[in-house]
């Protein structure tokens, strides 16, 4: 906007004082955790977003936030099913994937991760979905495709014969490895039971795999944890009983002391130190885990499960950690919870998410808001924040509180008219800015009409027939 044709008028303030609405919200202690609103408005429009994946390396793909899913713009900037946002904001990814949504189906991005620059197989993001091609279809990628910081690229040896719905980088102390998990039968034209691995050139089946679809994959680095974990629909990993969960170890598939319990699904995994050293937390949809109650999430200390007290009621769909504390995030009731390992309680919280959520991350952008959790997934609307935020919103110490309203724009419908010797009025065309507050341009009234406002500048004299529509909210 041009502020020299923009005013804000004290007389127009007067008039209108008993007509605009105002939202008065206290400020949470900078120490405090909130959610930051600004970042997700507009966020990411269309449609939803199913995974995230971060890396503080600076490579030609990193340091970036990495989203994916069914979405076709990140701020209103054009971005189809994956993009990149960092202390600069949002860009697109060599125009992104296919993705659309069409009578129920939607078809886009599902898993992601990354491949460090010390890896044979990076710098690279790596993305796994239900799609065929780039977004403009002019390049082959089944299922599965290779962002080297430029530009898409389909594997060499190929891609799946289904979708993919989970990836993991591992460095298996020869090279890395890129692991794929999904509804896949085959990988690179080889048999591949719904996981395989792939070391640059080549596709390769895990063993016998797993006997139904993969939804999560974890190569941990911590404590004694070397082994990929899975968990997924399957019951059996390399022909043996399992129960939604196992670890490979490089030739060969184990359970994790019986795993969940008869028709159970496990869909998030990750690594938290609750005091008492490194712990594997699962999360998803179950009741038992071994032979212990657990409310649909658990933790493995690499030789028996433990309940979380409760556990949550939701479908848990996202784990992450942020400054000590295990971020719960899922599908269902109340949607995100916390969890202090270290006092070994719930944490009181309030901000619920009010839709579906699909991934958590943590992610530092160097800016003044540095270390934060990122959440992503199907919403709208979040917490107590007066103002929308779409699919995607940040939760941390240092983010900006509560969600500020912003003034109504108007467009003049023809020239004010100059008085008393005023020598500048707002002309036909030009952006007076209102005290109406908004969150969206609905809430702004449809016409603006002042009969007169004093001459801009603090000249003499003064503007009479202030006459506008309504253009935009914080235009």
């Amino acid at each position: 906007m041009n502020t020299r044709n923009s005013w804000r008028h004290r007389s127009y303030i007067v008039l209108v004082a008993l007509a605009v609405l105002s939202w008065a919200i206290a400020p949470a202690l900078a120490q405090d955790p909130q959610w930051d609103s600004e970042f997700g408005n507009p966020g990411l429009i269309e449609d939803r977003a199913n995974a995230l994946a971060a890396t503080q390396e600076k490579t030609d793909v990193g340091p970036g936030l990495f989203v994916g899913g069914f979405f076709t713009k990140a701020d209103r900037k054009d971005a189809h099913g994956v993009a990149k946002y960092d202390k600069n904001g949002w860009s697109d990814l060599d125009g992104g994937l296919e993705t659309r949504c069409e009578g129920g189906l939607c078809i886009g991005v599902y898993s992601l991760a990354i491949a460090s620059s010390g890896s044979s197989i990076g710098p690279a993001l790596y993305a796994g979905g239900n799609f065929l091609t780039n977004h403009n279809g002019l390049k082959d990628l089944p299922f599965i495709a290779k962002w080297d910081g430029i530009r898409w690229s389909k594997l060499q040896d190929g891609g799946m014969d289904e979708y993919v719905s989970a990836l993991a980088v591992v460095d298996d102390g020869e090279g890395n490895i890129l692991y794929a998990g999904g509804n896949f039968w085959e990988a690179g034209g080889e048999a591949a039971n719904f996981v395989a691995q792939w070391n640059g050139t080549k596709w390769s089946p895990m063993g016998d795999g797993t006997n139904n679809i993969v939804h999560v994959l974890l190569a941990p680095s911590a404590g004694g944890f070397k082994d990929l974990y899975a968990g997924g629909d399957f019951s059996q990993a390399g022909g043996k009983d399992v129960n939604h969960i196992a670890s490979w170890n490089g030739s060969t598939w184990s359970d994790l002391d019986g795993g969940m319990n008869e028709g159970a699904s496990v869909y998030a995994m990750t690594m938290y130190d609750d005091g008492q050293g490194d712990a594997l937390y699962v999360g998803g949809f179950f009741n038992k885990a071994g032979s212990k109650s657990a409310n649909n999430i658990a933790k493995w200390d690499g030789d028996a499960w433990s309940k979380l007290r409760g556990g949550v009621e939701f479908e848990v769909r996202g784990l992450a950690v942020l400054n000590d504390v295990l971020y719960v995030a899922g599908i269902g009731q109340g949607s995100m919870a916390a969890w202090d390992g270290v006092n070994a309680k719930w944490l009181e919280y309030k901000s619920e998410v009010y839709g579906e959520i699909f991934a958590l991350a943590q992610f530092n952008d160097k800016t003044e808001v540095g270390k934060a959790l990122y959440v992503a997934g199907g919403f709208d609307e979040i917490g107590s924040l007066p103002c929308e935020v779409e699919n995607i919103a940040r939760w941390g110490p240092d983010v900006t509180g509560g969600c500020e309203p912003s003034l109504c724009h108007y467009k003049l419908k023809k020239n004010s008219k100059k008085r008393k010797g005023c020598k500048t009025c707002p002309k036909k065309g030009d952006i007076i800015v209102s005290e109406f507050e908004c969150f969206e341009l609905g809430e702004c009234p449809k016409k603006l009409k002042i009969a007169q406002i004093p001459c801009p500048g603090g000249g003499e004299g003064f503007c009479k027939k202030i006459k506008g529509k309504r253009d935009s909210c914080g235009g």
